[in-house]
């Protein structure tokens, strides 16, 4: 049906950006520190206990939350959800089964998580410490990779340890010029990176880090990232590498860079929330980024439709989901593919 006036415009909008995944609006890329989640909420209930103690009277204590406590925080902070919304899930904690609330978590929040960096010295996590795992390699730099001579035996084991947690992501949370041109960029993390098939999060420092980033990604056919810029100046020479990319580099951009990312023939892009503290990455926060993208969008189709251009729901639903929806599973589902075909032995 054709959108005849502003208000339905404004209906229309919603409604295809409120059918959007998760984790394609609220961007899960500027999450570097590891206090968020369980450990952020457990430090605001119990403030007199550490994480781990308040943690383990959570799992002791009689209240709503002990049977299966541990699943369920687990689920909670992969989603690093808010307060209010675990006051809202103890209410209703009688009328569902431990199951039930977890899918329900789930299914509410589409996943959307913050990335957390974990380290590989570290085998033995603190008991609050629930987190979807990304390897931080900025933890990293004394492992070699690939073509470090006499590091096989180091280069292995890192790719086995991100092989036995299932990690999928790599961060490397402010890259300048020097670190991605450096030997340990060469000849470690991006190596690791293309053979272990992981997506790698990277923040740009400035012009010069973007352009040291496109070289890195010609000289690694197999990588694949998602970068943000730490200047919000950088992110239109962002926007137009990543069109340039074949789909392997993926701009996180603020809502404001919206309209050169449109100018594009096939817009793939993140919203970055510019400033967020790592404890708002979550379900009220997806909210809000969601109600932006709404507004932006709205904004910029506004004049399309004083024009006497025909827009219906349903075009409209299939430019906003082909704009903002296509982005970060599409990383992981282009590497998982790349993965069956990868060779057995990754080190020489």
């Amino acid at each position: 049906m054709r959108i005849d006036d502003k208000d339905d415009l404004k209906r229309q909008i919603r409604a295809a950006v409120r059918a959007l995944p998760a984790y394609d609006v609220c961007t899960r890329l500027c999450a570097g520190e590891p206090e968020m989640g369980v450990c952020a909420m457990l430090a605001h209930l119990e403030p007199d206990l550490d994480a781990d103690a308040a943690f383990e009277r959570l799992t002791v204590e009689e209240s709503p939350l002990s049977t299966g406590a541990q699943d369920l925080i687990a689920a909670l902070d992969r989603l690093d959800m808010p307060l209010d919304d675990l006051q809202m899930i103890r209410l209703r904690e009688d009328a569902m089964t431990r199951q039930t609330r977890l899918d329900r978590v789930r299914a509410e929040a589409g996943w959307a998580a913050a990335l957390c960096p974990v380290t590989p010295e570290t085998d033995a996590m603190p008991a609050a410490a629930f987190l979807l795992p990304a390897l931080d390699l900025d933890a990293c730099r004394a492992q070699p990779g690939r073509y470090g001579d006499g590091y096989a035996q180091a280069a292995r084991a890192l790719s086995d340890f991100v092989q036995a947690r299932a990690i999928r992501d790599a961060l490397m949370a402010q890259a300048d010029e020097a670190s991605l041109l450096g030997e340990w960029a060469r000849y470690a993390a991006l190596p690791l990176c293309e053979d272990a098939r992981l997506s790698l999060s990277v923040g740009l420092t400035d012009a010069a880090a973007l352009s040291a980033l496109v070289r890195q990604m010609a000289a690694f056919p197999a990588l694949r990232v998602a970068a943000f810029c730490l200047r919000a100046a950088d992110e239109a020479a962002l926007v137009r590498a990543a069109a340039q990319s074949q789909g392997r580099l993926l701009p996180c951009i603020r809502p404001q860079s919206i309209p050169d990312a449109l100018e594009c023939d096939r817009p793939r892009f993140l919203l970055y929330p510019s400033g967020a503290h790592v404890a708002e990455l979550g379900i009220g926060h997806w909210r809000r980024m969601r109600a932006q993208a709404a507004r932006t969008l709205y904004e910029r189709y506004l004049p399309l439709l004083r024009g006497g251009f025909p827009l219906t729901g349903r075009s409209l639903a299939r430019d906003v989901s082909r704009m903002m929806a296509s982005g970060w599973a599409t990383l992981h589902e282009e590497n998982e593919e790349e993965k069956e075909h990868a060779k057995s032995d990754f080190y020489d």
